[in-house]
Parts: C-alpha cells; structure tokens; sequence
C-alpha cells in the first residue's frame, strides 16, 4: 500500500538515498551495477529522465548502451 511505502520511505537519509542511486559517468555506473551483480540482482529498471532535456536523456540512454551494457554481455 502507498503509505506504507511513504512511511517505511522516511526512515531513509541522504546518504542511504544516495548510495542506492546509479548516477555518474559509465565507469562509476558500472562499478554500481557490479556491486548490485555480486549480490545475486540480474535484473534492473532505468529511468533516465530527471528533468534534463530531451538530447540530455538521449546522450544519457546512448552512453549507457554504448560503454555500459558491452560490460555485462549475455547475462541472464
């Protein structure tokens, strides 16, 4: 239910928030997704948009195509 999602949402900090958020250039993106890999995670969601413009989010799905999915080949 959603409040309970909201209530169990606030006993998070910043800094909790922060590590659980895959953000940065491809290599720091890949050292993430590494990390979520050797705890058993195959699969992930992506949202990309976070009110960059529209060429912002298409430089941002492009690079993660071209310089962090050729990391992870043929995992399933």
């Amino acid at each position: 239910n959603i409040q309970g999602l909201l209530n169990d949402a606030a006993d998070f900090d910043a800094a909790e928030v922060f590590d659980n958020v895959i953000s940065g250039d491809p290599d720091a993106v890949i050292r993430k997704l590494e990390q979520y890999r050797d705890l058993g995670i195959t699969h992930i969601c992506l949202n990309m948009n976070f009110g960059g413009t529209h060429e912002e989010v298409k430089d941002s799905m492009r690079l993660f195509s071209e310089k962090v999915m050729p990391h992870f080949p043929d995992e399933e």
